[in-house]
């Protein structure tokens, strides 16, 4: 049977900040999403959270909430959000959950995908001639030292 796993993002002092779902059972699936947690640069309530603690030399706790059988996450995670939210958790959540990353996954039209585009487009063009930050040339530097080349130089 398929298992879902409902974890909570805390305070370092334990307060339940964000709600959340990874696939799978278990404390080392809700590891793995609080890393990527950490890494994602989104323009969200939860990420402004996670860098804020960053910036202190903090991490956010992870603990889990619980493990229900695949096809009841949705339900469990609304439940668990609404609970939290009826006792005052400052919750960071921007949904009341179950929507399985903000609906991204859901088929969009072809105006829609039109639009995104656009936006990407603007975004690198933005982009364009903006020199990158020493730090940054080092590490794909040092991420790149290693790796083969075919022949034409490309890495493989």
């Amino acid at each position: 049977m398929k298992l879902a796993t409902i974890y909570a993002l805390t305070e370092p002092d334990g307060e339940i900040r964000y709600i959340g779902k990874v696939n799978g059972a278990g404390e080392v699936a809700a590891r793995y999403r609080m890393y990527m947690h950490k890494r994602w640069n989104q323009n969200s309530h939860r990420a402004h959270w996670v860098q804020s603690l960053m910036r202190r030399g903090l991490e956010p706790g992870v603990a889990v909430v619980c493990i229900v059988p695949h096809e009841l996450w949705a339900t469990a995670e609304r439940m668990f959000i609404e609970y939290y939210r009826q006792c005052g958790a400052r919750l960071t959540n921007t949904t009341d959950g179950g929507d399985g990353a903000n609906g991204s996954t859901a088929p969009k039209s072809p105006e829609h995908r039109a639009k995104l585009a656009a936006i990407c487009r603007a975004n690198a063009e933005r982009r364009r001639g903006v020199p990158l930050k020493q730090e940054h040339i080092d590490r794909i530097w040092s991420k790149n030292k290693n790796r083969s080349r075919d022949t034409a130089g490309r890495f493989v």
